[in-house]
């Protein structure tokens, strides 16, 4: 019995250290027998963003802004003329504001007491997701620009809009200063709702009540 388990663990050993000295079997490229197509790991990094995806630069900035990078679990005072990118978040303080620019894109206006995150920065469409506090977006290109503002979706194909959302009451205005938009929700019935914005057009949505009304 012991000549036998000796005789498996043997082996084993043997099994083992042949893969050992033949590690180039766990190499990053992976051949499937169905078609034999070679396919490469895709890079991937949590810190940086995707290449393609545009950088954004602060065009001005005042008082108190807070920065949350994309691997942070907490937002840190923001030092210097940082280059912000997808999946990072920007908050404003008291008498904080700050004015970003994605070249060609889209220049986002944060004013005091504002919560945004840069949840996309593709070029064929910038998203947003504002939770509180006011915003005036300009659409800087011919891709839209998309804002989520609590569970109200906000598109601003050209022009200039400004978004404000209380996060106590639950209520975000809009305000199309020029241009177009088009702002959509799903109603207590589940129902989607889509409304066309003009330039000069104001709504309010009640994100509680799921209603939304031109003023």
């Amino acid at each position: 019995m012991k000549s036998f388990l000796f005789l498996l663990l043997g082996s084993f050993l043997s099994v083992l250290v042949f893969i050992l000295l033949n590690n180039d079997i766990f190499s990053a490229t992976f051949v499937f027998e169905g078609n034999k197509e070679q396919y490469q790991i895709t890079d991937f990094s949590l810190e940086d963003a995707p290449a393609e995806s545009l950088r954004g630069t602060i065009a001005s900035r005042n008082g108190e802004i807070l920065w949350q990078s994309r691997i942070a679990t907490q937002s840190s005072v923001l030092v210097g003329d940082k280059i912000l990118q997808q999946g990072e978040i920007l908050e404003t303080g008291k008498d904080g504001i700050i004015e970003v620019k994605f070249v060609d894109a889209a220049l986002v206006h944060m004013f005091e007491n504002t919560k945004v995150e840069i949840v996309q920065t593709l070029p064929v469409n910038l998203v947003f997701n504002q939770s509180r506090g006011t915003v005036t977006y300009k659409n800087l290109g011919e891709a839209p620009v998309s804002i989520r503002s609590i569970n109200l979706l906000v598109n601003l194909t050209k022009g200039l809009i400004d978004i404000d959302v209380d996060d106590q009451t639950g209520e975000v205005s809009l305000s199309l200063v020029e241009g177009k938009a088009r702002v959509a929700y799903n109603s207590t019935d589940f129902e989607s709702k889509v409304w066309d914005l003009e330039a000069g057009d104001s709504f309010l949505y009640d994100s509680n009540e799921r209603e939304g009304f031109f003023e």
